[in-house]
């Protein structure tokens, strides 16, 4: 199931958790793919490269990115 499906804001009770939902709805979607599959899913980079058919390289520094825009969105380092 995709995660735009997946997710029903609704059902979620905390704003910080909505908050990150929504930051990581915002990413291009080859960004929001890697930070789904890591952090959601807790596939490891290899796996993530393997199911992409993408490099490993590529997969870490599409989350870099990510990380970068996450951070700049919600302007807390907790979510590292």
């Amino acid at each position: 199931m995709p995660l735009e499906e997946a997710i029903n804001l609704s059902c979620i009770d905390n704003t910080e958790d909505i908050d990150l939902i929504k930051a990581v709805m915002s990413l291009p979607k080859n960004q929001r793919a890697v930070i789904h599959l890591f952090y959601f899913e807790d596939l490891q980079i290899n796996e993530i490269a393997k199911l992409l058919g993408i490099k490993e390289s590529t997969v870490k520094a599409r989350l870099s990115r990510a990380r970068e825009k996450l951070k700049a969105k919600l302007g807390d380092d907790d979510y590292e």
